[in-house]
């Protein structure tokens, strides 16, 4: 399969994910998934990556298995929206903004009860171009309940290949 982008797609370490300010959220080492649990503050988890590894305008596929468990929308707003970002920063990290929408669930996640693979493939935008890095963000609002997500994978192309460790997490042995 394709090399993946993602380090600790098991999220057993606690130093590669980043986690948004205010959010309720957990990262299970045991059992390699995150949960991101209801909230005002719109919960999601971050990782970096140095665009300099990737040509603008080349697709990346994004997967990763994602599960719900007692998911509807916040009655507030009746408008849920899990999804996949990727977003820009400056090379000091400074946020840039949302870039590219990898794939978004809307309000159809309550019925992922069961761990679900999902895969979505984009082409890097053109204006990636001198920015530092980029960051695939998991992320829920305006949602009551708990949503999983677990072996996540980035790679170059357009094919969603058999999930790999990053060759960093091989070298920590990290499977």
């Amino acid at each position: 399969g394709g090399r993946n982008y993602v380090q600790d797609y098991k999220f057993q370490r606690q130093d590669i994910w980043k986690k948004n300010v205010g959010s309720v959220i957990t990262i299970d080492n045991d059992n390699g998934w995150v949960v991101l649990n209801e909230s005002t503050s719109n919960p999601y988890v971050y990782q970096f990556f140095d665009v300099s590894t990737f040509k603008v305008g080349e697709p990346l596929t994004l997967q990763y298995e994602i599960k719900c468990e007692g998911v509807s929308a916040n009655t507030a707003t009746n408008s849920m929206l899990v999804q996949t970002v990727l977003t820009g920063y400056e090379s000091d990290k400074t946020f840039i903004g949302d870039k590219v929408n990898f794939g978004s669930h809307a309000n159809n996640v309550a019925n992922l009860t069961e761990w679900t693979k999902c895969a979505f493939t984009k082409n890097l935008p053109n204006d990636f171009t001198g920015i530092g890095f980029f960051a695939i963000r998991l992320y829920a609002r305006n949602f009551r309940g708990k949503v999983y997500y677990r072996n996540v994978k980035l790679e170059k192309g357009n094919v969603a290949t058999d999930l790999s460790p990053a060759p960093e997490d091989a070298e920590l042995n990290i499977d």
